[in-house]
C-alpha cells in the first residue's frame, strides 16, 4: 500500500511534465526543468515546499491564461462547426484537467509546508 501512495502523489507533476513534452520552446523547457529539479530536490522540505508552491502557480495560471486563449479562438470560428465544437471539448478538458491538477499540486504542497512548520 504504502509504495502505491509513494507514486500516486507524484500524478500532478507527472501530468504536467507529459504535457510538457508536446511543446518544444524555452518556456516549456524551462518549466520540465524546474520540475525535474522539483523531483530531485524532493527530500529537502523547503525548498520542495517553495518549488513546488511556485510551480503549481504558475501551472494554475497559465491553465486560466490557455483557457481564455481557447475561448478566443473559439469566438473567431464560425459558430456550430463540428472542428469548433471538438476543439472547444477537448481544449476545456486539458485545461480543466490542468487547473485541476495545478490547484491539488498547490493544496500537496502548501499541506506540506504546515505539516513541516508543525514537526519543529
Amino acid at each position: 500500500m504504502s509504495k502505491t501512495k509513494s507514486w500516486t502523489k507524484w500524478i500532478p507533476e507527472a501530468f504536467f511534465a507529459l504535457l510538457l513534452i508536446g511543446a518544444f520552446n524555452p518556456i516549456t523547457i524551462g518549466l520540465a526543468v524546474l520540475l525535474g529539479v522539483l523531483f530531485l530536490i524532493r527530500k529537502q522540505p523547503l525548498p520542495t515546499v517553495i518549488l513546488g508552491s511556485i510551480l503549481s502557480v504558475l501551472f494554475v495560471m497559465g491553465s486560466l491564461y490557455m483557457t481564455l486563449a481557447l475561448l478566443s479562438e473559439y469566438y473567431e470560428f464560425e459558430t456550430g462547426s463540428w472542428e469548433t465544437i471538438r476543439m472547444l471539448i477537448v481544449g476545456m478538458l486539458i485545461m480543466g484537467t490542468s487547473f485541476v491538477m495545478g490547484i491539488v499540486m498547490l493544496v500537496k504542497y502548501l499541506t506540506y509546508s504546515s505539516r513541516i512548520q508543525y514537526s519543529h
